[in-house]
């Protein structure tokens, strides 16, 4: 999902610092992982290895690409007794409804887990944000969890307003309203690499079951 460029990494240390030295609640790294997001760019998985409770995966982006691995690891995931997820990536160029229409065609209702829609690109209004999240309650009965980092989640605050938070932060000083935090994109498993998640320790597996 996002990868972030060095200076993004030096402002995130001085935040960290800053968070230190005014005294705030530090919360260090999770010491387990309870699951992980995959897209057709993570390859050669050792599925047997996953030892987690769920995982995400790319479903969709736009309104014309499908994740090609999609339907595979869904498949395997549950071969591997893991939870099920699928999340959207948001483009600009095309409406909420547009893109959650095409979400919905090529995810159905085969998933384990609520929806999720990635908001990490400039440019998306908060018309079309609510358009997609009005349109998954409709179709789910459930608002769509919003994966972002902070800077966007802050700058669709009002948009996103009563969804669960998954944030991507790779540095231990962070907010406590997350409800999943995505806190490593470099881990390795069995030479893969693979994004790692924790549960926010208020919310159980079960809080993100459909």
């Amino acid at each position: 999902m996002i990868k972030y460029s060095t200076f993004s990494c030096v402002i995130a240390i001085l935040v960290l610092l800053g968070c230190t030295k005014k005294g705030l609640n530090v919360i260090h790294y999770p010491q387990e992982t309870h699951g992980y997001d995959l897209s057709h760019h993570n390859k050669n998985i050792k599925w047997d290895k996953l030892n987690g409770q769920f995982v995400y995966l790319k479903a969709t982006e736009g309104t014309w690409f499908k994740d090609p691995k999609f339907n595979e690891y869904k498949r395997k995931a549950h071969q591997h007794n893991l939870k099920v997820g699928a999340y959207h990536f948001m483009r600009p160029n095309k409406t909420g409804k547009q893109q959650f229409n095409y979400f919905r065609k090529v995810v159905g209702k085969n998933i384990d887990l609520i929806p999720v829609l990635d908001i990490e690109v400039g440019g998306l209004s908060n018309k079309n944000i609510q358009e997609f999240i009005t349109e998954c309650e409709k179709y789910y009965g459930v608002k769509p969890m919003i994966y972002a980092n902070r800077m966007y989640h802050l700058k669709h605050k009002s948009a996103v307003k009563g969804c669960k938070w998954w944030m991507a932060y790779y540095l231990p000083c962070l907010e406590s309203d997350y409800a999943l935090w995505q806190y490593s994109d470099k881990k390795k498993i069995a030479g893969t690499t693979i994004d790692h998640n924790y549960i926010n320790p208020k919310y159980t597996i079960t809080d993100f079951i459909l």
